[in-house]
């Protein structure tokens, strides 16, 4: 039996990715181990619920979860227990990049018109 193939899923994977958020390599978390007696750094899998819990502390925003960085599309791994200060400090300024990208966008109608009535008082 042949299949026919119309040529649509060809199309579909060179289309580029329009509004998705794209991981860069700040956004990567690392994992230091000793082999032999030499550390080494590599990419991990994704930031501790501890280096979470400490760059929104340090953000000031406290009792935030996980679901709030996995909104960013920043991957969490659930089986490290560490928190290196690098990869606190490091999701700090990525936390602080994304909130503020938040805060600018348009509200809706009705607080706009709330705001322009306490401005003119």
């Amino acid at each position: 039996m042949v299949l026919a193939d119309s040529g649509e899923s060809n199309s579909n994977k060179q289309e580029p990715t329009l509004g998705k958020i794209r991981i860069t390599d700040e956004e990567k978390s690392y994992v230091y181990t000793n082999r032999n007696g030499t550390s080494r750094r590599r990419t991990g899998r994704g930031y501790s619920n501890k280096e979470i819990a400490g760059a929104f502390a340090n953000i000031g925003l406290k009792n935030q979860n996980v679901s709030k960085v996995r909104a960013f599309h920043i991957h969490v791994d659930h089986l490290r227990r560490s928190a290196h200060p690098k990869n606190i400090s490091q999701l700090t300024s990525v936390l602080e990049k994304y909130l503020q990208g938040n805060k600018a966008k348009n509200r809706g109608k009705k607080q706009n018109q709330m705001k322009e009535k306490v401005a003119t008082k």
